[in-house]
């Protein structure tokens, strides 16, 4: 007779754990992103719900910079030919354009914490920013 494995199905320590696989959310239930700041001025960025307005600053930005935004998300030389035109490429880091995007999203925020947080530390804004588009 076989006993079941209580760590899982490879048995190997820490996978499988519930704790990895649920996601923080805030008190309405709202996913959150990765968090900016330090210490007790630390907080979690959240692009829905009631933050949703981060997300339509996002797309409007991507819409306005569209030479970035192809920059940004690989011009694929497929792509290119097909819309009957020379592959883009950048010869700047990928990092700038994320410091823009964060830029547009967070330096008029309307929470006034988030956008002290973005005066001190603009560049701990650019893993969210990263995030959001799951890059």
């Amino acid at each position: 007779m076989s006993h079941p494995n209580p760590r899982g199905r490879g048995g190997a320590k820490g996978k499988g754990r519930a704790s990895s696989a649920i996601p923080s959310v805030d008190e309405d239930g709202q996913e959150m992103g990765p968090a900016v700041g330090t210490g007790t001025s630390r907080r979690n960025i959240i692009w829905e719900g009631t933050r949703s307005h981060r997300t339509s600053r996002l797309i409007a930005w991507c819409k306005a910079n569209d030479d970035a935004h192809i920059k940004l998300f690989s011009d694929s030389g497929k792509d290119a030919k097909e819309q009957g035109r020379k592959k883009k490429q950048s010869g700047t880091p990928k990092e700038t354009y994320y410091l823009q995007l964060a830029d547009a999203v967070f330096s008029n925020d309307e929470d006034p914490e988030v956008r002290l947080l973005f005066q001190k530390d603009r560049k701990s804004f650019i893993k969210p920013v990263q995030s959001r588009f799951g890059t």
